[in-house]
């Protein structure tokens, strides 16, 4: 996590000099297309039915594009990719669910003065688990670890809802949100588990 901390704070001080020398070329009120990069983190849980366990901290990073959909109003559609780590965690035993991740959001622009704007959103998330790794204590009580993916275990397939709101300043862009679940993640028919996190993210705009 400290690591990941130091990331955020460089990207933030170097993107701010950057602006500086190029604020103004993404404008709410303008621009037909944009591009950004983000990083950040989230506060992942896993709900649902025998889910015993907490939240955790993961990483999240990506690229995206927006495109404006009216003429008479700021209004974006935003899509892109993300490598987002999910899961939970209680004491040594612990979920670890990676994914790649294509949003379809709506954003609306709204411009506070010449350079600052927020863009409230929402919309589905789509993903596919990469990788992942359940570790804890089996019935003998003896650590262990297996592979989050396969028959009985957690799907690949996932899908879920993105809700929150971004600000952007001369091109430096943050955002905070929460992610509903809405597929099941766990291989049963008789029970369900659902990704669900908080997250906030950095990035640039241009």
């Amino acid at each position: 996590m400290k690591k990941l901390l130091i990331a955020m704070l460089s990207m933030v001080f170097s993107t701010q000099a950057f602006s500086q020398v190029n604020a103004g070329e993404f404008s709410v009120s303008e621009s037909s297309v944009y591009y950004g990069v983000r990083l950040g983190g989230n506060i992942s849980s896993v709900s649902g039915d025998h889910s015993p366990y907490g939240s955790r901290l993961g990483l999240t990073i990506g690229g995206v594009i927006g495109l404006r959909v009216s003429d008479s109003t700021p209004l974006f559609v935003e899509s892109g990719l993300y490598y987002t780590q999910m899961g939970a965690e209680k004491n040594k035993e612990e979920v670890n669910l990676n994914y790649l991740e294509i949003p379809a959001l709506i954003k609306a622009g709204f411009e506070l003065d010449n350079d600052i704007a927020i863009l409230p959103f929402v919309g589905p998330v789509f993903g596919v688990g990469i990788a992942g790794k359940i570790k804890g204590y089996d019935e003998n009580k003896e650590f262990h670890s297996e592979s989050s993916f396969g028959k009985d275990k957690y799907l690949r397939p996932d899908v879920g809802l993105k809700l929150g709101c971004g600000a952007e300043w001369n091109m430096i862009y943050v955002e905070l949100g929460y992610r509903f679940g809405i597929a099941n993640i766990w291989d049963s028919e008789e029970f369900s588990q659902h990704n669900n996190a908080f997250f906030m993210n950095l990035g640039v705009n241009f």
